[in-house]
């Protein structure tokens, strides 16, 4: 189950578990159906962002703050300081959050993009390996 605001506001957007629940799914289908074995999070996330963050369980909110290099009070409304289960996706526009989902991890580990500077947008695109037990994992 994804862990996220009921209602959140992001600068003129709301975000909702629903949307968020349809976010991960969308990377889902790129995981198991892109026959090149890559996800492109330019088709994931809201069409405004700059800049894409991921965050491993159990991150501290602090930390997730310091790498986006400003305050996001919202962290607190995930579980990623918490729960060993989902990875976290920020998505960022001119140092403000302008949405994000926690992202379980049997849908395609993301623990592998998690690095404190983020991505840009024209370098959102990872490829899909698979582990020894045959779980999908991402990298750069």
């Amino acid at each position: 189950m994804l862990l996220c605001s009921v209602l959140a506001w992001f600068g003129g957007t709301i975000w909702t578990a629903g949307l968020a629940e349809h976010r991960s799914r969308a990377v889902l289908a790129q995981v198991e159906g892109d026959p090149a074995g890559v996800v492109d999070f330019t088709r994931v996330g809201p069409s405004d962002w700059e800049r894409v963050y991921f965050f491993h369980p159990y991150t501290p909110p602090e930390y997730v703050q310091q790498s986006l290099g400003f305050r996001w009070p919202d962290v607190n409304q995930t579980s990623i300081a918490s729960n060993d289960g989902v990875n976290l996706v920020v998505f960022v526009r001119d140092e403000r959050v302008v949405g994000w989902f926690e992202h379980p991890r049997n849908r395609g580990d993301l623990m592998g993009l998690a690095t404190a500077a983020g991505f840009p947008r024209d370098r959102a695109q990872f490829r899909v390996s698979r582990d020894q037990e045959g779980r999908a994992v991402l990298f750069p």
